[in-house]
Protein backbone atom coordinates (compact mmCIF):
# COMPACT_ATOMS: atom_id res chain seq x y z
CA UNK A 1 0.00 0.00 0.00
CA UNK A 2 2.76 2.45 0.98
CA UNK A 3 4.82 1.57 -2.09
CA UNK A 4 1.83 2.07 -4.36
CA UNK A 5 1.01 5.41 -2.75
CA UNK A 6 4.64 6.55 -3.04
CA UNK A 7 4.73 5.51 -6.71
CA UNK A 8 1.51 7.41 -7.44
CA UNK A 9 2.76 10.53 -5.67
CA UNK A 10 6.11 10.32 -7.44
CA UNK A 11 4.43 9.93 -10.85
CA UNK A 12 2.08 12.84 -10.11
CA UNK A 13 5.06 15.09 -9.32
CA UNK A 14 6.89 13.99 -12.47
CA UNK A 15 3.80 14.55 -14.58
CA UNK A 16 3.34 18.09 -13.20
CA UNK A 17 7.02 18.82 -13.87
CA UNK A 18 6.80 17.56 -17.47
CA UNK A 19 3.64 19.56 -18.14
CA UNK A 20 5.33 22.70 -16.80
CA UNK A 21 8.36 22.11 -19.02
CA UNK A 22 6.10 21.61 -22.03
CA UNK A 23 4.32 24.92 -21.52
CA UNK A 24 7.58 26.77 -20.95
CA UNK A 25 8.88 25.28 -24.18
CA UNK A 26 5.78 26.45 -26.06
CA UNK A 27 6.00 29.97 -24.67
CA UNK A 28 9.67 30.72 -25.10
CA UNK A 29 11.25 28.48 -27.75
CA UNK A 30 11.00 28.04 -31.47
CA UNK A 31 9.25 24.68 -31.74
CA UNK A 32 7.80 25.28 -35.20
CA UNK A 33 7.86 27.78 -38.03
CA UNK A 34 4.10 28.12 -37.48
CA UNK A 35 4.85 30.15 -34.34
CA UNK A 36 5.40 33.13 -36.63
CA UNK A 37 2.19 34.54 -38.08
CA UNK A 38 2.54 35.85 -41.62
CA UNK A 39 -0.43 38.24 -41.51
CA UNK A 40 -2.15 39.91 -38.57
CA UNK A 41 -5.34 41.96 -38.81
CA UNK A 42 -6.43 43.67 -35.62
CA UNK A 43 -8.80 46.33 -34.34
CA UNK A 44 -8.02 48.64 -31.46
CA UNK A 45 -9.43 51.10 -28.98
CA UNK A 46 -7.09 53.68 -27.51
CA UNK A 47 -6.48 57.15 -26.18
CA UNK A 48 -3.81 59.82 -26.15
CA UNK A 49 -3.30 62.81 -23.85
CA UNK A 50 -2.31 65.96 -25.80
CA UNK A 51 -0.14 68.43 -23.91
CA UNK A 52 -1.42 71.51 -25.78
CA UNK A 53 -3.00 74.21 -23.60
CA UNK A 54 -6.38 75.52 -24.77
CA UNK A 55 -5.55 79.10 -23.79
CA UNK A 56 -2.71 79.13 -26.33
CA UNK A 57 -5.23 78.54 -29.13
CA UNK A 58 -8.05 80.78 -27.99
CA UNK A 59 -6.88 84.32 -27.33
CA UNK A 60 -10.46 85.54 -27.83
CA UNK A 61 -11.90 83.18 -25.20
CA UNK A 62 -12.76 84.79 -21.89
CA UNK A 63 -12.94 81.41 -20.10
CA UNK A 64 -9.96 79.62 -21.64
CA UNK A 65 -8.29 79.35 -18.21
CA UNK A 66 -10.95 76.91 -16.96
CA UNK A 67 -9.63 74.24 -19.35
CA UNK A 68 -5.86 74.02 -18.67
CA UNK A 69 -5.25 71.25 -21.16
CA UNK A 70 -6.94 69.34 -23.93
CA UNK A 71 -9.11 66.36 -22.94
CA UNK A 72 -8.00 62.82 -23.71
CA UNK A 73 -8.25 61.98 -27.39
CA UNK A 74 -10.16 58.65 -27.67
CA UNK A 75 -10.86 56.53 -30.71
CA UNK A 76 -10.83 53.30 -32.65
CA UNK A 77 -8.77 51.98 -35.53
CA UNK A 78 -7.22 48.99 -37.23
CA UNK A 79 -3.80 47.59 -38.16
CA UNK A 80 -2.74 45.29 -40.97
CA UNK A 81 0.72 43.77 -40.36
CA UNK A 82 2.64 41.43 -42.67
CA UNK A 83 5.75 39.63 -41.41
CA UNK A 84 8.80 39.50 -43.66
CA UNK A 85 10.01 36.12 -44.97
CA UNK A 86 12.64 34.12 -43.03
CA UNK A 87 15.14 34.91 -41.67
CA UNK A 88 13.52 38.34 -41.07
CA UNK A 89 10.21 37.00 -39.78
CA UNK A 90 10.47 38.97 -36.54
CA UNK A 91 10.05 42.20 -38.53
CA UNK A 92 6.57 43.30 -39.54
CA UNK A 93 5.45 46.09 -41.86
CA UNK A 94 1.96 47.32 -42.49
CA UNK A 95 -0.59 50.10 -42.22
CA UNK A 96 -2.52 51.73 -39.39
CA UNK A 97 -5.88 53.56 -39.57
CA UNK A 98 -7.05 55.72 -36.65
CA UNK A 99 -10.30 57.61 -36.13
CA UNK A 100 -10.32 59.57 -32.89
CA UNK A 101 -11.57 62.73 -31.24
CA UNK A 102 -12.86 64.39 -28.09
CA UNK A 103 -15.54 66.73 -26.82
CA UNK A 104 -15.42 68.82 -23.67
CA UNK A 105 -17.71 71.45 -22.10
CA UNK A 106 -16.75 73.52 -19.06
CA UNK A 107 -18.28 76.81 -17.91
CA UNK A 108 -19.56 77.69 -21.36
CA UNK A 109 -16.32 76.78 -23.17
CA UNK A 110 -16.74 73.82 -25.54
CA UNK A 111 -13.93 72.14 -27.47
CA UNK A 112 -14.37 69.46 -30.12
CA UNK A 113 -11.81 67.62 -32.21
CA UNK A 114 -11.85 64.84 -34.78
CA UNK A 115 -8.85 63.13 -36.35
CA UNK A 116 -8.44 60.57 -39.12
CA UNK A 117 -4.88 59.35 -39.50
CA UNK A 118 -3.39 56.77 -41.86
CA UNK A 119 0.18 55.67 -41.22
CA UNK A 120 2.81 53.15 -42.24
CA UNK A 121 3.74 50.78 -39.42
CA UNK A 122 6.91 48.84 -38.54
CA UNK A 123 7.36 46.49 -35.58
CA UNK A 124 9.98 44.06 -34.32
CA UNK A 125 9.19 41.10 -32.07
CA UNK A 126 11.99 40.44 -29.59
CA UNK A 127 9.88 37.52 -28.41
CA UNK A 128 7.58 36.06 -31.05
CA UNK A 129 5.89 32.92 -29.80
CA UNK A 130 2.55 32.48 -28.06
CA UNK A 131 3.75 35.41 -25.99
CA UNK A 132 5.19 38.30 -28.02
CA UNK A 133 6.88 41.58 -27.19
CA UNK A 134 8.79 44.31 -29.00
CA UNK A 135 9.01 47.91 -30.23
CA UNK A 136 6.58 49.44 -32.72
CA UNK A 137 6.68 52.70 -34.70
CA UNK A 138 4.41 54.51 -37.16
CA UNK A 139 4.78 57.44 -39.54
CA UNK A 140 1.73 59.40 -40.69
CA UNK A 141 0.99 59.42 -44.42
CA UNK A 142 -2.34 61.26 -44.47
CA UNK A 143 -4.28 63.34 -41.95
CA UNK A 144 -7.67 64.97 -41.86
CA UNK A 145 -9.71 66.51 -39.10
CA UNK A 146 -11.01 69.59 -37.39
CA UNK A 147 -10.68 71.34 -34.06
CA UNK A 148 -13.45 73.70 -32.90
CA UNK A 149 -13.72 76.08 -29.97
CA UNK A 150 -17.13 77.47 -29.01
CA UNK A 151 -17.86 79.86 -26.16
CA UNK A 152 -21.42 80.41 -24.93
CA UNK A 153 -22.82 78.86 -28.16
CA UNK A 154 -20.72 81.21 -30.35
CA UNK A 155 -18.15 79.40 -32.50
CA UNK A 156 -14.89 81.33 -32.31
CA UNK A 157 -12.44 78.95 -33.95
CA UNK A 158 -12.70 76.11 -36.47
CA UNK A 159 -9.28 74.81 -37.43
CA UNK A 160 -8.61 72.24 -40.16
CA UNK A 161 -5.71 69.77 -40.43
CA UNK A 162 -4.54 70.90 -43.87
CA UNK A 163 -0.83 70.58 -43.08
CA UNK A 164 -0.22 67.87 -40.51
CA UNK A 165 2.62 65.50 -39.73
CA UNK A 166 2.92 62.74 -37.18
CA UNK A 167 4.92 59.79 -35.94
CA UNK A 168 4.74 57.46 -32.97
CA UNK A 169 7.11 55.16 -31.14
CA UNK A 170 6.16 52.65 -28.48
CA UNK A 171 6.19 49.06 -27.30
CA UNK A 172 3.65 46.27 -27.59
CA UNK A 173 3.12 43.02 -25.72
CA UNK A 174 0.50 40.32 -26.06
CA UNK A 175 -0.30 36.67 -26.58
CA UNK A 176 -1.87 34.37 -29.12
CA UNK A 177 -4.77 32.07 -28.41
CA UNK A 178 -5.06 29.69 -31.36
CA UNK A 179 -5.37 32.23 -34.23
CA UNK A 180 -6.50 35.18 -32.11
CA UNK A 181 -4.29 37.85 -30.56
CA UNK A 182 -4.69 40.25 -27.65
CA UNK A 183 -2.15 43.06 -27.52
CA UNK A 184 -1.46 46.07 -25.30
CA UNK A 185 0.51 48.99 -26.75
CA UNK A 186 1.81 52.19 -25.18
CA UNK A 187 4.17 54.95 -26.26
CA UNK A 188 4.45 58.52 -27.47
CA UNK A 189 2.59 60.12 -30.40
CA UNK A 190 3.94 63.29 -31.98
CA UNK A 191 1.18 64.92 -34.07
CA UNK A 192 1.30 68.57 -35.13
CA UNK A 193 -0.99 70.63 -37.33
CA UNK A 194 1.10 73.36 -38.93
CA UNK A 195 -0.50 76.64 -39.98
CA UNK A 196 -4.00 75.31 -39.29
CA UNK A 197 -6.49 77.77 -40.79
CA UNK A 198 -9.41 79.15 -38.84
CA UNK A 199 -12.42 79.18 -41.17
CA UNK A 200 -14.36 81.47 -38.81
CA UNK A 201 -11.75 84.24 -39.06
CA UNK A 202 -10.16 84.44 -42.50
CA UNK A 203 -6.39 84.65 -42.51
CA UNK A 204 -5.87 83.46 -38.92
CA UNK A 205 -3.60 80.40 -38.57
CA UNK A 206 -2.27 78.48 -35.58
CA UNK A 207 0.17 75.65 -34.97
CA UNK A 208 -1.69 72.98 -32.97
CA UNK A 209 0.17 70.31 -31.03
CA UNK A 210 -1.73 67.07 -30.36
CA UNK A 211 1.41 65.28 -29.14
CA UNK A 212 1.37 63.18 -25.97
CA UNK A 213 1.50 59.71 -24.50
CA UNK A 214 -0.90 57.07 -25.83
CA UNK A 215 -2.15 53.58 -25.08
CA UNK A 216 -4.13 51.01 -27.09
CA UNK A 217 -5.74 47.60 -26.68
CA UNK A 218 -5.82 45.42 -29.81
CA UNK A 219 -7.97 42.40 -30.62
CA UNK A 220 -6.86 40.59 -33.74
CA UNK A 221 -6.63 37.56 -35.95
CA UNK A 222 -3.26 36.15 -37.07
CA UNK A 223 -2.56 33.43 -39.62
Amino acid sequence: MDLGREFANDWSMKKSFLVSLFFLYILFFDFSSKAFALVELRAHYGFSKPSQNISELCSACSNSSVVPGMPSNNGIGADLIVSLPAPLERIGIGARYENSGFSSLSQGLETRASHIRTAVLVNYRLINQLIFFGPIATYGLSHSGSFDITENTVKLYEYAADQARSYSIGAEAGFRLIAFTITAEAGYLDERWQDAKNSVSSGLTKDINFSGTYAKIHLGFAY
